[in-house]
């Protein structure tokens, strides 16, 4: 059944005036993909990856080296150095109309551009998979932890207050103490695993006067809106295991993919004039995919268990039974130096004009993540990408507002 949804969506989506590419990972989502276009086109199709110099932990080119070979497509490699990352990544504040801190735009940027350069003019992309067939592992976590979340959830406020003070001032883990403030405040558990802030970090981190002035913001207010429609649409028939992991693919659905890969996806593409096609997002196959139960999903600890049974015999075995990794980024390897000095060369900017942070905690941040704290890397390439955004798009001349705002820009940054 899964096998004919994707081949129909293959037979949509190579639909094209000109030749199809696609960009080409190690992974298994990918490889389908790349495996599945040959039998519905009797075109050339070209592939495109990418390496990093001197990288051999995020390095996946020779694997989908291989895999062209073995298909006969035309390949596309390139090897990105440190510099190339440099230049590009100041770029992104002029790609994106948001501040998106989505790292994996690096190599998706360097991609896009090699499609251009050869002259291909629409690629796909394997996004999609690991949000409806639950491929990352990291979810797992969430998963077990549900059953002690709707526990705790359930005790009365004061044990609960009770309950998240001792946990916020006796215990080191980060995720622990967001998993009592949630329940705590009465939030959902699972929010889509972006990498960010999370809401027991912010009154550390943010200045008071932008604390005060956000204070009726909730961040948790764009998820509450989505588990209403969830709960809607999907009634907990099924028991709640099954419920939890199939709220935890329509938070990716609906929120991970469209504001963040399919918004990288499609600025980054038409920044080099590439059309970027992703063929898992089919509507009917999202909706069969959503009515999988959980036991398919995960069998035995591994992760899109049906998807990859239905890859077999046209995806070598060593992929499909290989970890997941993408496309891996040599952020904290390259990027230290990079984020921490645009950080810092930003302070005053982030901390006294616009007093979105406090100086001391943000210091604090960029002194770990140089001594070595590999923990930091998703926070310095949030707090370095919205530094360039901020100071992009709304440090111009004039003579009013923080360093030349004029009076209605600085609304928009600060409210």
């Amino acid at each position: 059944m899964l096998r004919a949804h994707l081949d129909r969506t293959m037979d949509l989506r190579m639909v094209s005036d000109v030749p199809v590419g696609i960009f080409l990972s190690g992974g298994v989502d990918s490889t389908g993909l790349a495996s599945l276009m040959g039998t519905h086109t009797d075109r050339p199709i070209h592939s495109f990856s990418i390496g990093f110099a001197d990288q051999p932990d995020h390095d996946e080119a020779s694997v989908a080296r291989a895999t062209a070979t073995r298909l006969g497509f035309v390949h596309h490699e390139r090897v990105v150095a440190r510099e190339d990352m440099v230049r590009m990544i100041d770029e992104v504040a002029d790609v994106f109309d948001d501040p998106l801190a989505d790292p994996t735009g690096i190599p998706i940027y360097f991609l896009a551009e090699m499609a251009r350069e050869a002259g291909i003019k629409v690629v796909l992309t394997g996004d999609g998979p690991d949000e409806l067939f639950l491929g990352y592992r990291n979810w797992q976590r969430y998963r077990h932890a549900y059953p002690l979340f709707r526990a705790w959830s359930a005790m009365p406020a004061p044990l609960r207050r009770i309950g998240f003070a001792a946990v916020r001032n006796l215990s080191r883990s980060e995720r622990l103490v967001e998993m009592f403030h949630r329940a705590y405040h009465g939030q959902e558990l699972f929010w889509g695993n972006a990498p960010s802030f999370r809401s027991s970090e912010k009154p550390v981190l943010l200045h008071p006067e932008f604390s005060m002035r956000a204070r009726k913001w909730d961040s948790h207010e764009v998820i509450a809106a989505i588990r209403a429609e969830y709960d809607a649409l999907f009634p907990p028939e099924e028991g709640a295991r099954d419920h939890d992991v199939n709220w935890m693919s329509y938070v990716g659905l609906r929120f991970n993919i469209p504001n963040f890969y399919m918004l990288r996806a499609d600025r980054l593409g038409m920044r080099h004039g590439v059309e970027v096609r992703a063929p898992y997002l089919d509507h009917d196959l999202c909706a069969f995919a959503l009515s999988v139960p959980m036991r398919w999903k995960v069998k035995d600890g591994e992760p899109k268990y049906v998807f990859k049974r239905a890859l077999e015999g046209c995806v070598p075995g060593e992929i499909l039974s290989s970890p997941k990794k993408g496309f891996c980024i040599p952020l904290h390897s390259w990027g230290v130096e990079i984020m921490a000095e645009s950080i810092l060369d930003r302070m005053d900017m982030l901390c006294d004009d616009l007093r979105f942070m406090r100086r001391s905690a943000l210091e604090s941040r960029v002194r770990r993540f140089c001594e070595g704290d590999t923990s930091q890397v998703a926070e310095m390439w949030t707090l370095h990408v919205l530094a360039s955004w901020v100071e992009r798009w709304f440090k111009k001349g004039g003579s009013a507002g923080p360093f030349g705002l004029n009076a209605s820009m600085a609304e928009k940054v600060v409210p």
